[in-house]
């Protein structure tokens, strides 16, 4: 699977989608997971059954902004990345697609309403965020030793 050549435009968007290791990166995953649990929330606030249309109608207002929201992600991630068939065909892209279908099936075929509750497979986003950001604080941990001790090293050879 060969990389494409990426635009200047799909090269920032993909420093700042999949990359931690930029300010931009970290504040785009801080804002992912945010999003995430709001909608994980509105799930479960669904899920409980509240006499009202009134409660219904704006929890699927809101369940179609997040489908919407995170479409828009997939589809960026999608676009913005070397290798675009490697993205989709990986663990967090089938997860991301599969998050993304119980809402849309649900619009065509209203028997597969059930499914719903698949949709909180999005939690599972999570943890992909806090594994590269665990990632990253482990490189920089490392690179911080490092430096100390080649530091700690080039002072016990001026010492000699």
């Amino acid at each position: 699977m060969s990389k494409r050549v990426q635009t200047p435009l799909q090269e920032k968007f993909y420093e700042v989608i999949f990359g931690t290791e930029t300010p931009a990166g970290k504040w785009f995953d801080i804002g992912l997971i945010v999003v995430i649990l709001a909608s994980v929330a509105v799930i479960m606030l669904d899920s409980v059954h509240v006499p009202g249309p009134e409660q219904d109608n704006i929890y699927l207002r809101m369940e179609w902004g997040f489908t919407l929201l995170f479409t828009l992600e997939y589809l960026i991630r999608i676009w913005c990345a070397p290798n675009r068939k490697g993205y989709v065909l990986s663990v967090y892209g089938v997860v991301d697609l599969l998050a993304l279908l119980p809402t849309y099936l649900s619009l065509f075929l209203p028997q597969t309403a059930p499914l719903l509750i698949i949709r909180v497979l999005r939690i599972l986003r999570i943890f992909r965020v806090l594994r590269l950001l665990s990632l990253c604080y482990r490189k920089r941990t490392f690179s911080r030793v490092r430096c100390n001790a080649l530091h700690a090293r080039s002072l016990y050879s001026l010492r000699s």
